[in-house]
This record gives C-alpha cells, sequence and structure tokens, in this order.
C-alpha cells in the first residue's frame, strides 16, 4: 500500500533497535516521500554537519540509501499550497506549524504539510509521532493515518469506510477486502 510518510518515520527506522513493526512496514509498503519529509530530514542533517560533519555523512548514506526505494512527491504543488493556506488560516492550528523560538535549533513543523500534501494527493500517512496529524484531521479531512507501530488507522474518516478490511501488504498492493 502507499502511504506519504514523515521524518519521524525515517529517524525511527534509522535508530539501533527501532521500534517493532518498523522494518516490517518499510519492507511492505510504497513509501512517498512530500517536500516537507524531505526538508526536514535535510535540516536534520544540515544541524548535524555544523557539530559533527563526519557522523552527518555517515547517516546521510543510510538516509540515501532508504530514500532511494522511495517516490519523490512532485507535480502536486498548486493543490498542496491550497490545502496549507487552509490550514496556516486555522487559529487552533497554529501550534501545530510556527517553530519554537525557545529551541537552539528552531524549525518549522512540518506535519500540517504532510498532511496539505495526503489531502491533495488522497495517499493517507504513515507516522510515528501522530499527534500534530491527529489534531490537524480533527479539522480537516485527512485521506487516513496509519502507525506502524501500534499496526493501527489513528485518523480515519471517509479513507475508513473503503480500507476497513484492508492493511499493508508484503508486495506494496492492499490486501482484497
Amino acid at each position: 500500500m502507499k502511504f506519504l510518510v514523515t521524518a519521524c518515520l525515517f529517524s525511527e527506522r534509522l535508530k539501533p533497535r527501532p521500534k517493532a513493526g518498523i522494518q516490517e512496514f518499510f519492507e511492505r509498503s510504497e513509501l512517498v516521500i512530500p517536500f516537507a519529509t524531505y526538508l526536514t530530514i535535510e535540516r536534520g542533517l544540515d544541524v548535524l554537519a555544523r557539530k559533527d560533519a563526519v557522523r552527518e555523512s555517515g547517516l546521510r548514506l543510510q538516509i540515501e540509501a532508504l530514500l532511494a526505494g522511495c517516490e519523490i512527491l512532485q507535480g502536486r504543488d498548486p493543490e498542496i499550497a491550497r490545502a496549507m493556506a487552509r490550514i496556516l488560516g486555522h487559529g487552533p492550528l497554529r501550534h501545530t506549524w510556527l517553530p519554537n523560538q525557545q529551541a537552539k535549533e528552531p524549525s518549522y513543523g512540518h506535519y500540517p504539510w504532510v498532511a496539505a500534501a495526503s489531502m491533495a494527493t488522497c495517499i493517507p500517512i504513515a507516522a510515528v509521532k501522530t499527534k500534530d496529524l491527529t489534531v490537524v484531521g480533527t479539522y480537516f479531512d485527512l485521506p487516513g493515518l496509519y502507525d506502524p507501530v501500534r499496526e493501527t488507522w489513528l485518523h480515519p474518516r471517509e479513507f475508513d469506510r473503503t480500507m476497513r478490511a484492508k492493511t499493508p501488504s508484503r508486495n506494496g498492493v492492499s490486501s482484497p477486502q
């Protein structure tokens, strides 16, 4: 099955001992990288490079190997921008995308951007850190939000009706209903 993925999912996959279900999820799913995820990964590598260039170089190689098996989302910028504008204009969601100015290395929240890409493409999201995506999903219809650690659909709405009996399969194609 095809999923838009967040940077937290890649981060978890690269840990020496990732949480249960992560490795299997990567093996059986088609992963699509939206711009926001790609940017967040590059931002993390840039911060690391300034502190430890050797470590950044090794991590970059690991990330590039993971990304080699993924599709980069392209060509949907107008639709994603339209959805993102709606999210950015929704006051109760400000905390999900504004940077924490007290942080050592402030960065924007990328989850609303991934949500916008999901809304524009109708591709569900897979994430480990799901709080901000769930909040966005309370105000906007997301095609789906899947937590591969808990193997649970967290914000199904419309997606739930068509995918209730389906689970990610090993070959990247949904199982039949």
